[in-house]
């Protein structure tokens, strides 16, 4: 066992833990899994929207970058275009020098681009996101369109509002961890549901009010079957028409489902020899949270067909990865962030398409090169080496980016969203608003936190077509109540409430949490 240097919680690293370490010849983590996952999303700004102007072209820029920071931000186009080089910026190893200081350094003066945002359209308002169509306010998403504060791993969605990791959902509203379902308000964990409200882990259901763990029903309120005419007539009864009604009926179904429903110990389908929660279709990942098509992987977060990863946040397609954050089709990097397409990539951060990069930042298509400057393959295999042996010396060769050379001011970043903290307790603290939000619609005041926020017309419009009032809550306090839907990513030992069994769940001392025998001999 190890002492967190963080938190001083005592952590193992295991066997197949230091057989993946050799593989980038990296000592055991001076950080307990959980710590290290917190100094990764320190670097993570997904909420947080902020308008500033372009250090390029002068002119008004959407960015997760508030104007008080002391960096370069170019806009989309102007970061991708031919009118600056990368390598302009670059700068000499110094080896009396921590290598961590020298890329913040590099950091601090190559430009940046705003957000990460790429082939999308009338798209302005989305972060960590791609390929989507007239939506706002969007995080981490792809190829959606019409759609307003959705986030998480949310695609293939249309005409979607305030909801969380649906897919191939459709005219739904304030839905979480759904999939190919439409018409339909507060489903949790559903699928291929319709026209239904309020419902639990359903599963090909239509015209359900107040459900849980149904499968293939129709016409049922609170889990009890009625006739199309009774339904109807039952449901102008009991539909909430006003925003504090909602909330009601909010609160008082998850009050239900803590009395009532059943609970599988934790979400895994299609897997061989997986531990943690909502993974699919994978085999030999443990103590890992929603990820899918992944081979051996351990501490990993939000992941999508990679396979041999370690330590990883946000990574799609990619292989051989550890301790990166948002690496998207990168192969055999490590300390990265925010890089994509790239191979042999290690302490860089936004480069896109280029290969055997060391401690680079903002790079396009190159290769062979250490801070932001280039070298033949022979000079920068000899000087990476060189490197490498001083980080060993120091202690960073394997540890992330420090938390305190994040961008962000730790209340911005999705850290506090997950490991929330106070100003006091904080590493550093934003006190100004993120302005970009409250750019367009009427102002309105949260019945929550106070604060004013601004309904879209596009959103207006969405809750008319779908008779649902005007919400009363901001978007983040209503992100808040969908996060209070999901169960912690942390494994607690307990026992199958039906059989007794043992198992490992993510639910603690939740009733009715069962084994997944149990589970599926009482809802099917």
């Amino acid at each position: 066992m190890k002492t967190c240097e963080s938190c001083a919680q005592q952590f193992e690293v295991t066997s197949d833990d230091r057989e993946f370490f050799k593989k980038f010849d990296v000592s055991d983590p001076t950080l307990c899994p959980d710590c290290r996952q917190k100094r990764r999303l320190s670097h993570r700004n997904e909420r947080c929207l902020y308008r500033r102007k372009c250090d390029l072209s002068g002119r008004d820029i959407i960015t997760t970058y508030s104007p008080d920071k002391p960096l370069k931000v170019y806009g989309t186009e102007e970061w991708w275009s031919d009118n600056w080089d990368p390598l302009e910026y670059g700068q000499d190893y110094d080896p009396t020098r921590p290598f961590f200081e020298q890329i913040l350094e590099l950091s601090k003066k190559t430009p940046r681009p705003p957000l990460i945002n790429f082939n999308s359209e009338n798209s302005l308002y989305t972060s960590h996101s791609g390929h989507n169509k007239n939506c706002y306010m969007c995080i981490n998403v792809a190829k959606n369109e019409d759609c307003y504060y959705i986030t998480n791993f949310c695609i293939y969605n249309k005409d979607c509002v305030d909801c969380l990791a649906i897919h191939h959902c459709e005219l739904c509203y304030f839905c979480t961890d759904t999939r190919n379902s439409s018409f339909s308000e507060f489903l949790d964990e559903c699928r291929h549901c319709n026209n239904c409200m309020f419902c639990y882990d359903c599963h090909s259901c239509s015209d359900c009010f107040g459900c849980f763990n149904l499968r293939h029903k129709k016409h049922y309120i609170f889990n009890k079957p009625y006739s199309q005419e009774e339904y109807e007539k039952k449901i102008k009864e009991i539909r909430p028409t006003t925003w504090l009604e909602t909330v009601k009926a909010f609160s008082h179904f998850k009050e239900l489902l803590k009395e009532n429903a059943i609970f599988k110990y934790a979400k895994t389908e299609n897997c061989q020899d997986c531990i943690g929660d909502h993974i699919t279709g994978s085999k030999n990942v443990k103590n890992s949270y929603y990820g899918y098509d992944t081979e051996d992987a351990a501490y990993c977060y939000d992941f999508g067909e990679m396979k041999m990863i370690w330590d990883v946040t946000e990574p799609w397609k990619g292989e051989l990865q550890y301790e990166t954050h948002a690496c998207n089709e990168v192969y055999n990097g490590m300390g990265d962030s925010k890089c994509y397409e790239c191979n042999n990539v290690f302490y860089s951060q936004y480069c896109w398409y280029s290969n055997n990069i060391f401690g680079c930042f903002g790079l396009k298509r190159k290769e062979n090169c250490i801070l932001n400057k280039q070298y033949s393959p022979e000079e920068y295999e000899k000087l990476r080496a060189q490197i490498i042996e001083n980080m060993k010396k120091s202690g960073e060769w394997g540890e992330f980016f420090p938390m305190e050379h994040s961008p962000y001011c730790y209340n911005e970043t999705a850290a506090h969203e997950y490991c929330p903290l106070t100003k006091e307790t904080a590493p550093s603290w934003y006190e100004g608003e993120d302005t970009a939000s409250k750019d367009a619609g009427d102002a309105s005041k949260c019945d929550t936190c106070g604060k004013s926020f601004r309904i879209i017309p596009q959103e207006a419009e969405l809750y008319g077509r779908k008779k649902l009032p005007l919400p009363g809550a901001c978007p983040d306090c209503r992100h808040k109540m969908r996060m209070g839907l999901r169960p912690p990513r942390k494994l607690q030992k307990g026992s199958c409430g039906k059989c007794g069994v043992e198992i490992e769940t993510v639910f603690g001392d939740k009733k009715n949490v069962c084994c997944e025998k149990c589970y599926l001999e009482t809802v099917y």
